[in-house]
C-alpha cells in the first residue's frame, strides 16, 4: 500500500472508495488516457509557475501563447477552455497578490513541495504559490483552480488546511496562533472569462478580484479537518479492502469526468453499467509496469 497521504488522497477517500482502493491500495495506474479538463489545468499551472517577479505583461502573454500552441489541445478544447483570455486577469492578480506582498517583505515560493507527518504516516503536497515573511512569521497560501465557477468547496478547504498543517509544523507555529498567521486563497483564472471583454481593464480586474476566494478558518475548523485526516489514516489500517464493493462503495459525480478508471468493465462496474466507455488505447497497469512502459516510450 502507498504510505504517502495528500490532499487528493483524502479527497478520493471521501468521494469514492473504489477509486481510492484502485489508486492507493492496489496502486494501479492508467496509461494512454487524457482528459481535456486536466490538460487545461496543467497548461495554466505551467504558465503561472514560470511567471517571475517584474516580468512584463507582453512576456507572460507571449509565453502563454507558445505553451498553449505547443500543448496539442484541439480547436474545440480551446473554444471550451479559452486559456489565452485568462492571461490579462492573471497578470493583474499576480501584481496585486504576489508582487505587492513580495515588495512588503514576503519571500516567494512556487510549486513548493512540502512534507510532514500525521498519525505516524508521511504527508506530502505541492503548494502552487506560498508567500512567507520570515521575520513576522506570516504566511499566504494561494492555490490555482481552473474550474468554470469559483467556489470554496469542502475538498478545497481541506487541501488548504493540510498545507497550513505542514507549514505550521515546519516553522513551529503555536496552534493557537495558526488562524491569525495564515491566510489562504483560491484563484479561479478561467471562471467567467468566455464572454469577458479582455480589452476592458476595469472588467478584467473586477472579475479577477471576484474569482479570488479567501478561506477564513477558525482553530476549531483546523482541529476538525486534521481529525478527519487522522480518521482516514486509521480507516486504511483497519478496513478489509478486499471487501470493497465495486457498486456500493463507488460513487458517480463530476469527478468521474476525469477519473482514469471511469467506464472500465472490470475496475469500475458502476460507470460501465451506466454506459460510460473506457478507451481501447488506454491500459490499466501496476506502478512497476507503468515505469517500464514509460521508459520504453522514451526510447522510441
Amino acid at each position: 500500500m502507498n504510505p504517502k497521504y495528500s490532499a487528493s488522497r483524502f479527497s478520493a477517500h471521501n468521494s469514492c472508495l473504489q477509486k481510492y482502493k484502485l489508486t492507493y491500495i492496489d496502486e494501479l495506474v492508467v496509461e494512454n488516457r487524457e482528459f481535456s479538463v486536466q490538460k487545461k489545468g496543467l497548461i495554466f499551472h505551467s504558465i503561472a509557475e514560470h511567471t517571475e517577479i517584474g516580468e512584463s505583461y507582453e512576456s507572460v502573454f507571449k509565453r502563454a501563447e507558445k505553451e498553449i500552441a505547443d500543448s496539442g489541445m484541439t480547436k474545440e478544447e480551446l473554444e471550451k477552455y479559452p486559456l489565452i483570455k485568462a492571461i490579462p486577469g492573471f497578470y493583474f492578480w499576480w501584481q496585486k497578490y504576489i508582487e505587492e506582498n513580495v515588495k512588503n517583505g514576503f519571500g516567494l515560493y512556487k510549486e513548493q513541495w512540502e512534507k510532514g507527518e500525521l498519525a505516524g504516516m508521511p504527508l506530502t503536497g505541492a503548494l502552487d504559490v506560498c508567500l512567507i515573511n520570515e521575520q513576522t512569521k506570516q504566511f499566504r497560501i494561494y492555490d490555482y483552480k481552473t474550474g468554470a465557477t469559483a467556489k470554496l468547496s469542502d475538498d478545497y478547504k481541506n487541501q488548504l488546511i493540510l498545507y497550513v498543517y505542514m507549514l505550521s509544523k515546519k516553522f513551529g507555529i503555536p496552534e493557537n496562533e495558526i488562524p491569525e498567521r495564515f491566510k489562504c486563497y483560491l484563484f479561479y483564472p478561467l471562471a467567467g472569462i468566455k464572454d469577458l471583454d479582455v480589452t476592458n481593464a476595469a472588467k478584467v480586474e473586477k472579475l479577477a478580484l471576484k474569482n479570488t476566494l479567501e478561506y477564513r478558518f477558525t482553530l476549531e475548523d483546523y482541529y476538525d479537518t486534521i481529525k478527519r485526516f487522522s480518521d482516514v489514516i486509521a480507516d486504511d489500517a483497519s478496513r478489509d479492502w478486499s471487501a470493497v464493493d465495486q457498486v456500493k462503495d463507488a460513487n458517480m459525480d463530476f469527478s468521474c469526468s476525469f477519473c482514469s478508471f471511469c467506464g472500465h468493465p472490470r475496475y469500475c462496474k458502476l460507470t460501465y453499467d451506466a454506459g460510460l466507455t473506457f478507451p481501447r488505447s488506454a491500459k490499466v497497469m501496476t506502478k512497476e509496469e507503468s515505469k517500464i512502459y514509460r521508459a520504453s516510450q522514451k526510447t522510441k
